[in-house]
């Protein structure tokens, strides 16, 4: 699965990607990350802040 981000109309934003990725950007504010049964982990952030998430894991690909 690629890194995927969906945008909401709250000002946030959805990234979500296989949990072997996000060594690449774990930090205090992953605290409310959410697992997935397919083996991929999700956390919404402010919009911009999930663009620079997004971008890092992207790379990381």
């Amino acid at each position: 699965m690629p890194v995927q981000i969906t945008n909401h109309d709250t000002g946030t934003a959805t990234v979500i990607a296989p949990a072997h990725l996000w060594n690449a950007v774990l930090s205090s504010d992953h605290a409310d990350m959410e697992a997935h049964r397919d083996g991929t982990l999700s956390v919404t952030l402010p919009i911009g802040r999930a663009d620079d998430v997004y971008r890092t894991l992207d790379r990381a690909v």
